[in-house]
């Protein structure tokens, strides 16, 4: 991962004098836990929604490759049946929710 610290930065520039909105080169080593566990914040409503964006595309690739595993990668509202945050999205309070929480607990998500 590419970072803005002026002492890992090639030229040592200051961060303050860098756009912090810059896109940055990310690269990664994962494993199936590792999927599942960013999965958990990434695709929580309440994560930026870049951030939400870039790890569909991470799982649509996956699920190409390892559909069982993407089946158990979501938020972590759905893998506990509640929202854990301090202050909740709403979703939580849905039908879609409900349903979606029986289906992972069936083994049913797509």
């Amino acid at each position: 991962m590419e970072s803005q610290r002026s002492d890992r930065t090639e030229n040592h520039t200051s961060r303050h004098d860098l756009p912090q909105d810059a896109l940055i080169d990310y690269t990664f080593d994962i494993n199936a836990q590792g999927f599942i566990n960013v999965s958990r914040k990434r695709l929580c409503n309440l994560a930026d929604p870049g951030t939400q964006i870039a790890w569909r595309l991470a799982l649509s690739t996956l699920a190409d490759k390892e559909p069982e595993l993407r089946s158990v990668c979501v938020p972590e509202c759905i893998r506990c049946g509640f929202c854990p945050e301090m202050h909740s999205c709403g979703y939580a309070d849905t039908e879609m929710f409900r349903l979606e929480v029986e289906e992972y607990r069936e083994g049913r998500v797509e």
